[in-house]
């Protein structure tokens, strides 16, 4: 999906050219993101899981 098209018409064609590139280290960045994103899901997750399993065990001390 990723296709070239060359542009024929001169001030199009700057304008494009003045656009940005995306650096290599803003996608970088990006993934590091997502990464530590991921990491704190799970490590939030694993926490409701251990405090929901002490309140079960409490629970069931109570009995």
């Amino acid at each position: 999906m990723n296709k070239k098209y060359e542009v024929k018409d001169p001030l199009v064609r700057s304008l494009l050219e003045q656009i940005p590139k995306v650096p290599e280290y803003i996608k970088q960045d990006r993934q590091r993101i997502i990464d530590q994103a991921n990491f704190a899901q799970r490590v939030f997750g694993k926490a409701v899981e251990i405090i929901l399993s002490g309140r079960e065990n409490a629970k069931l001390r109570q009995a």
